[in-house]
C-alpha cells in the first residue's frame, strides 16, 4: 500500500514530531509522498500525471504528459547527494523523455536539478 498523503501516513503511524519522523523507517517514503503530492497539485490541470515502472524494475516517480506527449520525468530522492538509479535513465530512454529532473532536500530548501541525458557512445 502506498499513501501519497504524508499527513494521513503520519497519523496512522502515530508520528507526532519531526524527531519521530526522522527516526522512522518511512521517512524517505513520507518525503517522496509529500513532494509528489505537491508536484501533482502544481501540474494539474495542465498536465496528466503518471507513475511508471517496468517488470524489470525501471521506474520513474512522476511522468508528466502534455498534449498527448510524455515530456517530463521526475525522480524524488531524500538525500543530500542524490543519484537516480540506472532504471530512471532506462525508463526515460524507453519513453523518449529528454526533460529529466531530480527533486531533493538541500540546506532546508527544495531543489530540482536537471539531469542531463547521456550522449550516445560512439563505437
Amino acid at each position: 500500500m502506498y499513501l501519497r498523503d504524508s499527513g494521513i501516513l503520519h497519523g496512522l503511524l502515530e508520528i507526532e514530531t519531526l524527531h519521530d519522523l526522522l527516526g522512522h523507517t518511512v521517512c524517505g517514503l513520507s518525503y517522496e509522498g509529500h513532494c509528489l503530492e505537491n508536484l501533482v497539485l502544481a501540474a494539474a490541470p495542465r498536465r496528466t500525471v503518471y507513475f511508471y515502472r517496468t517488470q524489470a524494475g525501471a521506474e520513474i516517480d512522476l511522468v508528466l504528459e502534455k498534449g498527448g506527449k510524455l515530456d517530463i520525468a521526475i525522480e524524488v530522492k531524500r538525500s543530500s547527494a542524490p543519484s537516480p538509479g540506472r532504471g530512471f535513465a532506462l525508463a526515460c530512454d524507453d519513453l523518449g523523455i529528454a526533460r529529466r529532473y531530480v527533486v531533493f532536500p538541500a540546506m532546508n530548501a527544495l531543489v530540482c536539478a536537471t539531469m542531463r541525458r547521456p550522449s550516445a557512445s560512439r563505437g
